[in-house]
């Protein structure tokens, strides 16, 4: 089945690099095929809200992880590497969302504990 992210509240932070660990280990998990891999070296984090209930002007927010290309092209038609278990406030998303860039920066996040299971 497809994973169609939802565009309409779709707000992506900046692209953050790899590390080593998630460079040489991605394409032999999720992959299977290095040489025909999307090659992918970075990370697109993103806030993503839907409304409450139909018409309502109340959303509740996720954060989702997607790997990606430099150029900004994601994963995005499969399930994301990462995304919050519950909805959050927008600003609870964007705090989960600032831990996950500060855990990535220092190496303390890698593919594998991002996926979803």
């Amino acid at each position: 089945m497809m994973n169609v992210p939802n565009y309409r509240e779709f707000y992506q932070k900046a692209l953050i690099p790899m590390n080593d660990f998630d460079k040489e280990h991605f394409c032999k998990e999720f992959c299977g095929d290095c040489g025909d891999c999307l090659k992918v070296n970075h990370w697109l984090i993103a806030l993503e809200g839907k409304p409450l209930a139909a018409n309502s002007e109340k959303y509740e927010w996720n954060v989702v992880v997607y790997p990606a290309q430099e150029t900004g092209v994601f994963w995005s038609l499969r399930p994301p590497f990462y995304k919050s278990t519950n909805p959050n406030s927008l600003s609870k998303a964007i705090e989960e969302s600032t831990y996950i860039v500060q855990n990535i920066k220092q190496s303390k996040l890698t593919a594998k504990t991002m996926k979803i299971s």
